[in-house]
């Protein structure tokens, strides 16, 4: 297990209820993270809980989208990057906190799919 290492996921509406029910029910969480630079890793650990997103966690969100959006502009033109980036929904939103147990590196190459030290 990775120590004093907790990650909070700010979560959209659409898939949050089936999300939260699996998370009750069996307390396992493996969250993809994939930068545009094509980076990707696999966190996995233990579900800890959840909370309603408030005003702060929208000002991140609203924050990301921005850096998002300026990132996939780079690749793609205005009219396909726009709503590729500020089509989701945030609001009403869930927090879920959990704590890492394992890190795989996921990007494509002859690591991918190894866990991290």
């Amino acid at each position: 297990m990775i120590p004093d290492r907790v990650v909070e996921l700010l979560h959209g509406p659409a898939l949050s209820a089936r999300i939260l029910s699996d998370l009750e029910n069996n307390g396992r969480v493996a969250l993809g993270i994939t930068l545009a630079s094509h980076e990707a890793y696999q966190l996995k650990g233990r579900y800890l809980a959840s909370r309603p997103t408030g005003d702060e966690d929208i000002a991140r969100q609203e924050t990301y989208q921005r850096k998002m959006l300026a990132a996939v502009r780079q690749v793609y033109p205005e009219e396909i990057a726009r709503p590729l980036v500020l089509g989701f929904a945030y609001r009403p939103g869930v927090a879920i906190t959990f704590r890492v147990e394992e890190i795989f590196l996921q990007t494509p190459g002859p690591g991918a799919g190894n866990k991290m030290a």
